[in-house]
């Protein structure tokens, strides 16, 4: 029996929607966090025990070379250098591209700028599996066929960077842009010493979205690559998948490996990416 209803009631008046809250992300958190988990730990067990009924979480034994064999069955380290290669420039160029076109989007006005604008929010509309043969044609009459450039360049740059630029620069006063023009200073230099300055934790949700869509990249590098030497992770995990289709536990440890740059870089920077949204009106 309860000896103070009255006490309970209003505990409950005062942290119920915060209980309620918290179970409901507990809830979400264990949702996201155990495939993680159960992956990690059948990355670790022997192969006949990974899809074993009744499903055991923990391995039986503890086998850490299986982080160790899939480097020395297939060139991973070659992978990973490709991948990192590919999304080191990737950040670069988009960061680049993504402030010019945004800075220029927000805070110029000239004849055309909002048809500009429309025409490049219109291919977040198109798949890219639409316009694949006709860039592969492109890139095949440049010659970047098996070359980091092709690798690169077709996906460097996306409407999305532009348009979250666009949206943080909106959100910035005209005074500091007015009062460097008065000091005399380029729309270059505005835009190198007082804007970029500002606009941290914009790049760093920019920076976020292209390592992420560089490293997961599968059907472009798929066209664009056929040499051995030139193949990045996910390439390389999907042949490891279909050459070694029952070793599920090298399988799993493979993507695990592949899978910890993007939660190192979020875990770093998620600061950053949040602060970016916000600022940038996306909530």
């Amino acid at each position: 029996m309860v000896k103070n209803p009255s006490a309970v009631r209003h505990f409950w008046e005062q942290h119920g929607t915060r209980i309620a809250t918290y179970g409901v992300l507990i809830l979400c958190a264990a949702a996201i966090i155990f495939p993680l988990l159960w992956s990690f730990l059948s990355a670790l067990k022997p192969k006949e025990q990974v899809f074993r009924i009744p499903l055991e979480i923990f391995p039986t034994e503890w086998q850490w070379q299986n982080f160790i064999l899939p480097f020395q069955q297939r060139p991973f380290g070659t992978y990973f250098l490709n991948s990192i290669f590919a999304a080191a420039l990737t950040i670069l160029i988009t960061m680049v591209v993504a402030s010019l076109a945004g800075y220029s989007l927000a805070k110029f006005h000239y004849p055309g700028r909002g048809i500009a604008f429309l025409a490049i929010l219109s291919t977040l509309m198109l798949p890219v599996q639409v316009i694949l043969v006709p860039l592969y044609l492109v890139v095949r009459d440049l010659g970047w066929l098996d070359t980091y450039q092709g690798l690169i360049i077709p996906q460097a740059v996306n409407a999305f960077s532009i348009f979250l630029m666009r949206q943080h620069f909106l959100t910035l006063p005209d005074d500091y842009i007015e009062a460097a023009r008065l000091d005399g200073a380029s729309e270059l230099g505005i835009l190198w010493r007082v804007i970029l300055p500002m606009s941290r934790p914009a790049l760093a949700a920019v920076a976020i979205f292209s390592f992420l869509g560089s490293w997961d990249s599968y059907i472009w590098p798929l066209v664009a690559v056929t040499k051995e030497n030139m193949r990045t992770l996910p390439l390389g995990l999907a042949g490891f998948f279909g050459e070694y289709s029952s070793e599920y536990n090298l399988a799993l440890a493979a993507a695990f490996v592949m899978m910890l740059p993007v939660l190192i870089v979020f875990i770093i920077m998620q600061r950053y990416f949040v602060e970016g949204l916000t600022r940038s009106g996306l909530k």
